[in-house]
């Protein structure tokens, strides 16, 4: 691929990994853009990682190609969901409306359900190396890692020459943020207006009180369980919590709420199932990073009737599966664990 790219005019640049780089300068607060990571390429934003990449391609006109090497038929389940992530992120990266992508494997496995899915979308392409040249390029590349003072591989590039912008990162979840109200607003969300900002994984969207999430959640039935056990909703107000932040997961199109604990810097996530349940799924400490931040730094509240709307919305016909008794943490568990 490199010696491809190095004697074609067509190609003006690939990213490349630099394994000896533990870690990469930082980039500027609400600030999307390429990082290295103990070897691998990550699109960070605030300590955040959306993506990681194997490589990236440039042409001479300026267009991009994400290239994703995978080794046989093991996990290849994530591999969609992993595609649309990519691309919308080097989309809104780059400002083009097309990314092509390239998957290089090492078996035949183009007739997988996963990689069929892949393939039906436009400016998507595979390539069946072979073992034996799949070994040859992965190890090429890594000896090539430690070979980058070569005049002639002038077009490989660490992510600090690679030609590409960061992306201002705020402005993209507020792009979407207003997406989501505007969509409360007139009581319908529509998961394709949603389709560029995937990565953005979740949106923020109001601070509530404690008291007035109960009186929402009760109205439409919702049951608590904190400790493996079915509790009242009403439980939620003589619980040690500041106030509540409704989201929405852009993945899974369903919401979600976090809980402020008072006077500590946790907040702990509920999700709901389908029998009208709010159950315990994990906490979020300081270690989150930018997420955590993001957080307590959610200080708008939305209008009754948009609040009104998001329940009506995503808490009216939950979908999701309560997990095994086994399998999901208690609340005790996330309150006494460092997160």
């Amino acid at each position: 691929m490199v010696d491809l790219i190095e004697h074609d005019d067509d190609f003006k640049a690939i990213l490349e990994k630099r394994k000896r780089i533990t870690i990469s300068k930082p980039l500027k607060p609400g600030k999307m853009g390429f990082v290295h990571k103990h070897g691998d390429i990550f699109i960070e934003c605030d300590h955040t990682d959306h993506a990681e990449l194997d490589s990236v391609i440039m042409d001479s006109a300026g267009n991009y190609c994400i290239i994703e090497a995978i080794n046989g038929s093991v996990n290849l389940d994530g591999l969609p969901r992993d595609y649309s992530r990519k691309q919308s992120i080097l989309k809104k990266m780059t400002g083009k409306d097309t990314i092509p992508f390239l998957l290089i494997s090492s078996e035949d496995v183009h007739n997988k359900q996963p990689i069929c899915k892949v393939m039906s979308n436009p400016h998507t392409y595979f390539a069946h190396v072979g073992f034996d040249k799949y070994c040859s390029f992965k190890l090429g590349s890594e000896r090539f890692s430690s070979m980058n003072n070569l005049p002639h591989r002038s077009k490989v590039m660490g992510i600090s020459a690679f030609p590409l912008i960061q992306t201002d990162y705020t402005s993209l979840c507020d792009q979407a943020k207003k997406r989501v109200v505007d969509g409360l607003s007139l009581g319908k969300i529509d998961s394709e207006e949603f389709r560029d900002y995937d990565f953005l994984n979740k949106i923020l969207l109001s601070r509530v009180s404690i008291p007035f999430l109960v009186e929402l959640l009760e109205i439409m039935g919702y049951n608590f369980i904190g400790s493996g056990e079915n509790h009242p909703i009403s439980i939620l107000n003589r619980m040690n919590f500041d106030y509540a932040i409704l989201a929405f997961e852009l993945n899974d199109m369903r919401g979600s709420i976090y809980l402020k604990r008072k006077n500590e810097a946790r907040f702990i996530k509920l999700g709901p199932r389908y029998n009208h349940t709010l159950e315990v799924e994990r906490a979020i400490t300081k270690r989150a990073g930018g997420f955590y931040r993001s957080l307590v730094q959610e200080k708008r509240v939305l209008d009754d009737r948009i609040i009104n709307n998001y329940f009506e919305s995503f808490f009216s016909n939950p979908t999701g599966e309560r997990r095994k008794r086994w399998d999901r943490p208690t609340l005790e568990s996330l309150l006494e664990g460092s997160g």
